[in-house]
């Protein structure tokens, strides 16, 4: 998830930063921007899903800079040029992962924890069997060599029109079996699709005559445990499509349950599968509104799904509420363990780390150089945030105004936070263990 607090005006895709020290400009679209800083920087940015670059081009005025090209320090001997035949002057940039950020809190609310509800979903693992026609058909091919045996006598010269009839005949009953069975199998799917109409349980006698239908399509026992669960799990995405469960829906399920057999196991599987479509729907933007909320209490409740069941689920269904209830302005208040400004407030301390992008290596492979670049930990400590200032303390303290930030992004699968200051030509990064909350802290006290 990123998003951006600035003090800015929107013409559409062309943005104009306010600060202290100045207008800045940047246009472009969400994940690819290009702008002017308000010390006269060009830079691009661009990025989703946690993998952010920006890039700085050209001087500040009165102090250093960074051109945008980086040449490479390492290689064989050069040309007249400073070139090497064959090779990039500039050099790609490798991100590796140093294991100093804190890992995610709760799996059930990091983005690549469920790519989907399950990494094959039910549906996807249910497979119709294929017709069990050996017994029937190794009867009748032993029939035909036996009237076969008897026409022909003991003639060796009749030994190949018996290979060849045998075989003609075990195609002809291998193809008549299987088409029979599939016949009957799809009969028995016609039939359950429409068998429980509105999601209404049915009464009795109407159950009964349902029951006796089904035995008569002759289905096979595999095809109807297959078609069982196919129109179970039809049924329960029909149920949730509303984003509730009737009372009348959950006792629909229920006899449905009983009345095709289905397994204990199978059955809550395929409740869980359907909740945690519902659950990552609402969470996948990392916000939760009322509606959604409610929608997956509804469904919790009318699928009967255990708490137990669902605890991490439901610890990030209360972590969202309280970035919720921060973003609309309401934050903790807290007692800090250092000592503050007079009337300055404090609204979060806990665990954090300052880190700093730094080059841990280069190589050089197929004529293009790399560079290996990860995250070190400048200072470790105590993370502080008040109404005022963005504070870590531990062996010295580094402090950030927070008047002074443009833009917030934060990174929930490594609890990064990246804060662009102005007047710095690098993003402030801290991690915490507490990323989503901090982040929502610092985008409400940012737009005070």
């Amino acid at each position: 998830m990123s998003y951006y607090l600035r003090k800015a005006l929107r013409f559409g895709p062309v943005r104009v930063n306010l600060s202290k020290h100045g207008p800045g400009l940047s246009l472009g679209v969400k994940g690819a921007r290009a702008g002017l800083t308000s010390d006269g920087r060009l830079y691009t940015h661009a990025g989703r899903y946690g993998i952010y670059h920006r890039q700085y081009y050209g001087h500040v005025a009165g102090g250093e800079g960074k051109t945008s090209r980086v040449r490479s320090a390492v290689g064989p001997a050069r040309g007249r040029r400073g070139r090497v035949p064959g090779t990039t002057s500039e050099t790609l940039s490798l991100h590796v992962d140093t294991g100093v950020t804190y890992p995610p809190a709760d799996a059930a609310l990091s983005p690549q924890s469920h790519p989907q509800p399950h990494a094959h979903t039910l549906r996807e693992q249910l497979h119709r069997p294929a017709p069990r026609i050996f017994g029937s058909v190794f009867l009748t091919v032993i029939v035909a060599c036996g009237i076969m045996a008897m026409a022909l006598g003991d003639s060796r010269a009749a030994i190949p029109v018996v290979l060849v009839l045998l075989a003609g005949t075990l195609w002809v009953a291998t193809a008549a079996r299987a088409r029979r069975i599939t016949q009957r199998g799809d009969a028995l799917s016609t039939l359950l699709q429409g068998a429980w109409p509105d999601a209404r349980a049915l009464d009795p006698a109407t159950l009964q005559t349902l029951l006796a239908r089904v035995r008569a399509t002759g289905a096979t026992p595999d095809d109807r445990r297959y078609f069982a669960r196919i129109t179970y799990l039809a049924a329960l995405q029909a149920v949730i499509r509303d984003g509730t469960v009737t009372p009348d829906e959950t006792a629909c399920l229920a006899q449905m349950s009983d009345a095709l057999a289905l397994s204990p196991e199978f059955a809550r599987a395929a409740r869980m599968e359907v909740f945690h479509e519902v659950y990552m729907e609402a969470v996948a933007d990392h916000e939760l509104t009322p509606a959604e909320e409610s929608t997956l209490a509804s469904v919790r409740a009318g699928l009967d799904i255990p708490t137990t069941e669902v605890a991490d689920e439901l610890g990030v269904i209360d972590r969202l509420r309280t970035v919720r209830t921060i973003r609309g302005g309401k934050l903790p208040v807290v007692q800090a363990s250092v000592a503050l400004r007079p009337r300055e407030v404090c609204h979060y301390e806990g665990k954090g780390k300052l880190l700093k992008e730094k080059v841990l290596g280069r190589f050089q492979r197929e004529g293009t150089h790399y560079k290996q670049v990860g995250l070190t930990v400048v200072r470790e400590g105590t993370l502080i945030v008040t109404d005022k200032r963005l504070l870590l303390v531990g062996g010295g303290a580094s402090e950030f105004r927070l008047d002074h930030i443009l833009t917030i992004e934060v990174d929930l699968d490594r609890n990064v936070i990246s804060c662009t200051l102005d007047g710095r030509a690098h993003a402030v990064q801290i991690t915490t263990p507490d990323a989503l909350e901090v982040s929502a802290m610092l985008a409400a006290l940012r737009a005070l």
